[in-house]
């Protein structure tokens, strides 16, 4: 059905409408409130339908969003955990190396040892232990254990004889200063400062 509205000679609205329809021209002027009325609401349903659902969209896209963003934040998070555990960094003071030293533990660590082309994991106080466990396996696992913890420290060849570099030890840099760690004892030196 196809409405038109116009000013025709009477001072009434005018509404043709086309050949289909039930009334005629004078029952659309005495009519002409209610079809404009009954227009304009279905304008406004269509409205409100549409805005409801962009609305319900909206919060969808919304809820959405606050998930996505959540997710963000978390895994941001979780980088900067990684990264902090990743990116091994000096002892912030004497005392958390000293502390960290102090719960270190010295005996007991695996040992991979290997003899006539075979390869052994061995533990304990054992001879063949002793044997192999010595200054610089020790100071090699306490670097793996301080990177592990996310801590810098190094081996070093130190002379205990005078004469050569003959025992290894652990270095470690706190602020401005170098500090040796003997591993087997737990004894902590300044070594020299940095500039």
């Amino acid at each position: 059905m196809a409405f038109i509205f116009g000013r025709g000679e009477s001072p009434e609205w005018e509404c043709v409408i086309d050949s289909n329809a039930m009334w005629g021209k004078r029952e659309m002027r005495s009519h002409w409130k209610e079809i404009v009325i009954g227009i304009l609401v279905m304008s406004l349903s269509t409205v409100i339908v549409n805005w409801t659902i962009a609305y319900n969209k909206y919060v969808a896209t919304c809820g959405e969003l606050t998930q996505v963003r959540q997710t963000l934040v978390n895994q941001t998070q979780l980088i900067v955990e990684l990264r902090q555990k990743l990116v091994p960094k000096n002892f912030a003071s004497l005392d958390e190396l000293t502390r960290w030293v102090d719960d270190w533990e010295v005996d007991n660590k695996p040992i991979v040892v290997s003899i006539l082309n075979k390869t052994f994991v061995v533990t304990g106080n054992t001879e063949l232990y002793s044997q192999y466990w010595d200054c610089d396996d020790i100071s090699e696992a306490m670097q793996r254990d301080a990177l592990k913890d996310g801590y810098l420290m190094s081996v070093a060849l130190v002379s205990v004889s005078g004469v050569t570099l003959d025992h290894a030890v652990n270095m470690a840099v706190v602020g401005n200063a170098f500090y040796l760690v003997e591993p087997q004892t737990g004894k902590i030196e300044f070594m020299a400062g940095r500039d």
